[in-house]
């Protein structure tokens, strides 16, 4: 259950980050690149840990 809790963080921090990058101003360019790139990143391991656990589940027959 911890891998899951961790795919969870992931989302909700990229969330966060696309809240932020709506609230930003036109002039905050460099901010919502590095925003967008840090979301890129987290939703990659996400669905790369969702990926491992959907593994599992069909090893195990479940």
């Amino acid at each position: 259950m911890e891998r899951m809790e961790k795919i969870e963080r992931a989302l909700d921090q990229i969330g966060k980050g696309i809240k932020e990058m709506e609230t930003l101003g036109a002039f905050s360019v460099g901010r919502k690149v590095e925003l967008a790139e840090k979301g890129t990143r987290m939703a990659y391991a996400a669905m790369r840990e969702m990926l491992e656990v959907m593994r599992e589940l069909k090893a195990d027959g479940k």
